[in-house]
């Protein structure tokens, strides 16, 4: 019997590793922030982790914000915290 490895693993392992992650990561989407662009999400929780997407000073609206570097800051804040 041949078995199929990537990188020195079963292939098998590899996909029920991947399923696994799959099953246990959840995808963060809220109105409070900008809308993610593209294949992006605004976050995604998985175990004790948050990842958070690229955050600039934009609106929830999607405008950017005009004004002092303090302000955009500000705004930045804002969106991480509504993440």
């Amino acid at each position: 019997m041949t078995v199929k490895t990537v990188g020195g693993f079963d292939s098998h392992i590899l996909r029920t590793i991947k399923e696994q992650l799959a099953i246990m990561k959840n995808k963060i989407v809220t109105q409070n922030a900008p809308k993610a662009t593209g294949p992006f999400s605004q976050g995604i929780i998985t175990d004790n982790l948050v990842f958070i997407g690229g955050q600039i000073y934009l609106t929830p609206e999607g405008k950017l914000l005009e004004g002092t570097v303090e302000e955009k800051t500000h705004q930045v804040m804002k969106n991480l915290k509504a993440i």
